[in-house]
């Protein structure tokens, strides 16, 4: 098949690359469409996509300076089967999205996409003519009441693998030189920024206060914070300046994760982030945040593949203690992550992914859509 992928934020391209090399991979056509005079910035993280054809604009601009080739143009978009509409505007975030009118043309299977945006996508990107016509809906996580969605979606949501890109970069490099989990030092890791939203920023600040108040040793990099006044004024007047230390280079971040037997990965806001699949690839006993509100692809069984503690870290503490003084049990559930890692979130040279994430992509895809990727 002929698929589209559109993007109207610089950010988002990188969330969608899994499922494009993965879809590649099964042999379909690939295009991307970024226009920046949508997005209004080049796109990030480019060099993921140096594979695929990138479109730079949906029409034949003309001008007395210079055109647009026809090759960096879409002239019809129902010359492909599926579009893949990435929806989320963080600049534009209140308004209709900026190819409104070519989904009301668009004949074949129209696929919204709307990572960070969950049960509100739907009151201000799309209007209320096009909520039936979307034939499925996509994200990286999926609320556990589905309620909260717009009603036309309820039965269309779908899961998208993501956030693993980074547990595979350099992981085939660092392979043999993994250490065994009883061989590292007793020790709980944290390396990150203050992101999310409340109550993710209370959890992830109260994290690592706890870590800091344990008795466990620790190494904690607290990087900065996402630009917002409220995670500035968290990072700027909670955490004390020993804390604060700049952004180190990949391979010193990967050495440091690997010396340690613990590591810390609260979710942001209910999501799931990186440092969770790195860790569970390095055989760390990971250390992870309750999740009672959503859904998504590579989340594991709290206490069999990760140690779960509450939304208010009230147990933290005593949990670290605890792990830290039965090293068997320890053990067991950080070797079970990594197992778990390695059935589940694996990307292969060729773009394939487990053989459980491509049938819960080719099944649920065709059973809300009618089609087989």
């Amino acid at each position: 098949m002929k698929i589209l992928f559109s993007f109207e934020s610089s950010r988002i391209p990188v969330r969608s690359i899994t499922f494009i090399n993965w879809l590649i991979h099964r042999g379909h056509i690939v295009h991307v469409l970024y226009d920046e005079s949508v997005c209004h910035e080049p796109m990030a993280h480019r060099v993921y996509l140096k594979h695929i054809k990138v479109i730079n604009s949906s029409k034949l601009k003309q001008s007395r300076i210079c055109k647009t080739h026809p090759n960096d143009t879409i002239r019809d978009f129902n010359d492909y089967d599926i579009w893949f509409a990435d929806i989320l505007n963080y600049k534009n975030y209140h308004e209709l999205s900026a190819y409104h009118s070519d989904f009301k043309t668009f004949k074949n299977k129209l696929v919204i996409i709307s990572y960070d945006d969950g049960p509100i996508f739907f009151d201000h990107r799309l209007d209320e003519e096009l909520h039936d016509r979307v034939d499925c809906w996509l994200n990286n996580l999926i609320e556990r009441d589905r309620s909260k969605y717009h009603k036309s979606i309820q039965s269309k949501c779908m899961l998208l693998p993501t956030y693993i890109e980074d547990s595979n970069i350099n992981y085939n490099e660092f392979k043999q030189s993994i250490k065994p989990f009883l061989e590292k030092e007793s020790k709980t890791y944290f390396s990150g920024t203050m992101t999310g939203c409340v109550p993710g920023i209370d959890c992830r600040l109260s994290s690592i206060v706890a870590v800091c108040e344990s008795d466990v040793p620790y190494n904690v990099r607290v990087i900065g914070s996402e630009t917002s006044p409220i995670l500035e004024f968290f990072y700027n007047h909670y955490l004390h300046k020993s804390l604060k230390q700049g952004m180190v280079d990949r391979t010193t971040f990967l050495n440091e994760l690997n010396d340690c037997k613990f590591s810390l990965s609260p979710k942001g806001n209910c999501q799931p982030v990186r440092r969770q699949y790195e860790s569970f690839a390095f055989n760390n006993l990971v250390f992870i945040n309750e999740n009672n509100v959503v859904d998504y692809l590579f989340e594991g069984t709290p206490n069999v593949h990760f140690v779960q503690y509450k939304l208010d870290c009230s147990d933290l503490k005593e949990k670290l203690h605890y792990y830290c003084n039965n090293l068997d049990e320890a053990k067991k559930i950080a070797d079970a992550g990594t197992k778990f890692w390695e059935e589940n979130c694996r990307i292969y040279p060729d773009g394939s992914l487990s053989e459980s994430v491509s049938s819960y992509l080719i099944d649920n895809f065709k059973k809300i859509t009618g089609i087989s990727l």
